[in-house]
C-alpha cells in the first residue's frame, strides 16, 4: 500500500514537474524574443542591400530604428524608385549609425511634395536627402552617385543635401558625392533654402575625409523670392559650430 502511495506520489511530482518544465522554457523563449526585439530597436546591426530595403527603411522609419546601426552590403540602385522622405525627421531624429563599408547608392529621387498615399503635404519645414534629420548619428563610408533629383513642394523652409537635410551633433566622414543633382525649382525658391551637395545644414557636426565631385549643378536656379533667403555651398549650405 505504501509503494502503491509512493508510486503515485511520484508520478504527481514528475507530472508538475514536466509542466513546469514546459511554462519555463516557453517563459525563456518569450524572454528571448522579447530581448532580440529590445537590441533591434536600441542598437542592433540590419544590413541593407536592395533598393527595397532601402525604401522599406525610408518608408517605415519609426522610433524603434532611430537608434539602430544599418550596414550596406552592396552597392544599390534606386533607379525609378521614389522616397517620400529620407531616414530621420524632424520629431524622430536619426541617433544611430549608417556604415556605407564602400558602396554606392545610385539614382535618389525625393519628393517631399506628397506622401507615400499621393496626398500633398503642406508643413513648416522640410528635410530633403538620404538621411532627413540627424542628431547625434555617425554616417561614413558612402557614395552616391548617379543623379539625385529633389521635389519639396508647399513648406516655409528647406533643408536638403543627397547625405542629410538638417544634421545636428553628427560626425561624418569619408563621403563621396557624385551625384549630378538637380531641384524642382517651381516650389522650392517660394521658400527659405539651405541646400550643399553634401549636407544642407550642419549643427555641432564634424565633418572629415568628404569629397563633391558632381560636375552637373547647373539646374541649381538660385534666385531669390522677395523676402527669402537662400544658403548654397558646395559642400553645406550652412554651417554653424562645425569643424
Amino acid at each position: 500500500m505504501k509503494k502503491g502511495l509512493k508510486n503515485s506520489l511520484f508520478l504527481i511530482f514528475a507530472f508538475i514537474i514536466g509542466i513546469a518544465s514546459i511554462f519555463v522554457g516557453n517563459s525563456f523563449v518569450g524572454f528571448e524574443n522579447k530581448t532580440n526585439e529590445v537590441a533591434y530597436a536600441a542598437e542592433d546591426e540590419i544590413e541593407i542591400s536592395t533598393a527595397a530595403e532601402l525604401k522599406n527603411l525610408v518608408n517605415t522609419y519609426n522610433i524603434a530604428r532611430s537608434t539602430a546601426n544599418f550596414v550596406l552590403t552592396n552597392d544599390i540602385d534606386m533607379q525609378g524608385e521614389t522616397l517620400y522622405g529620407g531616414i530621420g525627421t524632424g520629431e524622430i531624429p536619426f541617433a544611430g549609425t549608417f556604415n556605407g563599408k564602400g558602396h554606392k547608392i545610385s539614382n535618389l529621387n525625393f519628393d517631399l511634395s506628397k506622401n507615400v498615399q499621393g496626398q500633398d503635404v503642406v508643413s513648416t519645414n522640410k528635410y530633403v536627402g538620404l538621411f532627413g534629420v540627424t542628431d547625434g548619428a555617425k554616417i561614413s563610408n558612402l557614395c552616391i552617385d548617379g543623379t539625385t533629383s529633389f521635389t519639396v513642394g508647399q513648406c516655409t523652409n528647406v533643408y536638403a543635401g543627397s547625405f542629410v537635410g538638417q544634421a545636428n551633433n553628427t560626425t561624418i566622414s569619408y563621403l563621396h558625392n557624385f551625384a549630378n543633382m538637380s531641384f524642382d525649382s517651381a516650389d522650392v525658391f517660394a521658400n527659405n533654402v539651405y541646400i550643399g551637395s553634401l549636407l544642407g545644414m550642419a549643427n555641432d557636426c564634424n565633418v572629415s575625409y568628404v569629397v563633391s565631385r558632381s560636375n552637373n549643378l547647373g539646374t541649381w536656379t538660385l534666385s531669390d523670392a522677395s523676402g527669402k533667403t537662400t544658403n548654397a555651398g558646395g559642400m553645406i549650405g550652412y554651417a554653424s559650430s562645425t569643424s
